[in-house]
């Protein structure tokens, strides 16, 4: 047994666990894509069905090109294609981003498997014996930790505090506006404005906002 075979080895573990974290990190964040987005659970199952789907479509598509790309090529392009999908569903904004980050996941996903698999089976064949089970069960070790680390960031809120945050800016941003506007009205009209007392008590709690803050916006990670 040389080197060689076990860095190849190694390393094709790795690319299994990769897979197995950024696969379950999706699949047990789905309520909290589904709520970002405002999926609606019509939607939904249109949204989680085109991913395996894609998936048969990419495998299929890798089946033919490993006759003139060598499977460690395509790993190596699929993989981190798969982890910015997966990046771009949770920093993403709109319905047709979450499309097309779901379409990318899923074709790269189908890539990736077939392509960590062909060259599971090429080093089973030059160890001489069995060894796939072990990479499928490093498969499974990523999958638990990818899920332990999205139940523990749902459970700390992580995830969530950035939201929180984003939506406290933006109404505090609105109601300072509101407020600046019922002044300038108000003046206008004998310098009695509806919303000035009130806008002036909210603004107060909100270094910086002013009128510009009505075109503000940021993004809010899971």
């Amino acid at each position: 047994m040389t080197d060689v075979l076990r860095r190849g080895r190694a390393s094709l573990a790795f690319s299994f666990f990769a897979q197995g974290v950024a696969f379950a990190l999706l699949v047990t964040r789905i309520p909290a894509v589904q709520d970002r987005y405002g999926v609606s659970d019509a939607l939904l199952p249109v949204f989680l069905a085109a991913v395996p789907v894609l998936a048969g479509v990419g495998s299929v598509t890798t089946e033919r090109l490993v006759r003139r790309i060598p499977p460690s090529a395509l790993l190596r392009w699929s993989q981190p294609v798969v982890l910015l999908a997966l990046l771009a569903v949770g920093a993403g904004r709109g319905m047709a981003g979450l499309a097309v980050a779901l379409a990318a996941f899923g074709l790269a996903v189908g890539a990736l498997d077939a392509s960590m698999n062909m060259l599971g089976v090429s080093l089973q064949r030059s160890y001489g014996r069995s060894i796939m089970l072990s990479f499928h069960a490093v498969y499974s070790l990523g999958g638990i930790l990818g899920a332990s680390l999205a139940w523990a960031g749902g459970r700390t809120g992580i995830w969530r505090c950035g939201c929180r945050i984003c939506r406290s800016w933006r109404c505090c941003c609105r109601r300072r506006c509101s407020g600046a506007g019922g002044t300038s009205t108000g003046t206008a009209r004998g310098g009695r404005g509806r919303l000035g007392g009130q806008g002036g008590g909210v603004g107060g709690g909100c270094p910086g906002a002013g009128p510009w803050c009505s075109g503000c916006c940021c993004r809010c990670v899971w």
